[in-house]
């Protein structure tokens, strides 16, 4: 089952049921995920697929008509029903309420964009895009600031890579696995932080919890609790368990394979999709700890991997 507790992580419990947007009561899906963020990034993958379905479809002037015209074709149905599917796909992705998979999506976006429409529409289209999602946002800040802005949980993104940039400098060679990211919490006490004038009586049911408000300790007080240090970036989190040698030669490997995607990519819509998934889950990675969820991290090396077996057999062929 489930822990009774939600939007924390109990290294010996189960996991929480749902996560609430910090003091809301507004809560976030998260599916069988371990949680909405993992979630948010593993539906890049299938976004990114349906997304060049769509320009695929080549839509002309009266896209709409044509699209539903389309639909009555049974050689156009499965793609052009690619649009029904990245609709349901941007639903989800909105309402894991995860900024990192927004901006990566919008990455994506970009990129399709850039490679699909010609540079006439290009520039019409972006700036039409960047418009709208300019509105968008200002509209969100201004009626949802708590959903989007998040300032806590916003600083954390800031304050946390500073201070991973400052351990690795402190030990260029690592602190070994473990020490960084979501491992170490299974390591660690399990620690909550609310803001100074926050109230801590709930947590006073939960004994094993460790509790700050602001930086004081308020829970327990008989010993000092060993918090896990989450750098908020993958490759960072790397840097300070591998050292900086490790998170280079993690880099390398990325760049290796992005060049090798890019290759297959020009002339096979499969290879493109996991190219654009493997930049949407490295952009995330700068902001989370992206590949930490064993369901991503199976998903997205195996399209690779089979993209560059395919790629292979073609070359030996």
């Amino acid at each position: 089952g489930y822990s009774d507790m939600h939007s924390l992580y109990i290294p010996s419990g189960p996991l929480a049921a749902f996560q609430h947007i910090g003091e809301m009561s507004m809560r976030r899906i998260q599916s069988t995920m371990s949680g909405p963020n993992q979630l948010g990034i593993w539906l890049l993958l299938p976004l990114s697929f349906t997304l060049l379905r769509v320009v695929h479809c080549e839509f002309a002037g009266g896209w709409l008509k044509k699209l539903f015209s389309d639909l009555l074709k049974s050689g156009e149905r499965k793609r052009c029903l690619s649009v029904l599917y990245c609709t349901l796909f941007f639903f989800a992705l909105f309402f894991t309420f995860s900024r990192s998979a927004w901006i990566a999506c919008g990455v994506i976006l970009l990129i399709i964009l850039l490679h699909h429409v010609a540079v006439q529409q290009y520039r019409r289209a972006l700036v039409r895009l960047s418009g709208l999602i300019a509105l968008l946002f200002a509209l969100s800040v201004f009626l949802f600031p708590e959903v989007v802005l998040r300032l806590p949980s916003t600083q954390e993104h800031f304050h946390r890579p500073v201070e991973a940039l400052q351990r690795i400098a402190l030990q260029p060679r690592g602190y070994g696995l473990g020490t960084a990211g979501p491992a170490s919490n299974r390591v660690s006490d399990a620690c909550v932080y609310l803001p100074e004038d926050g109230d801590a009586s709930w947590a006073e049911a939960h004994a094993s919890l460790c509790v700050f408000l602001g930086e004081k300790q308020v829970q327990p007080t008989q010993y000092e609790c060993s918090c896990p240090f989450l750098p908020e970036n993958w490759y960072l989190q790397l840097g300070v368990e591998m050292g900086a040698l490790g998170m280079v030669l993690f880099l390398l490997l990325l760049a290796f394979v992005f060049v090798k995607l890019a290759s297959a990519a020009k002339n096979h819509l499969f290879a493109e999709g996991v190219y654009l998934a493997l930049i949407g889950v490295s952009i995330a990675a700068l902001f989370l700890h992206a590949w930490e969820d064993s369901g991503i991290a199976y998903s997205l090396w195996i399209l690779i991997a089979v993209v560059f077996a395919a790629q292979k057999k073609k070359e030996e062929s």
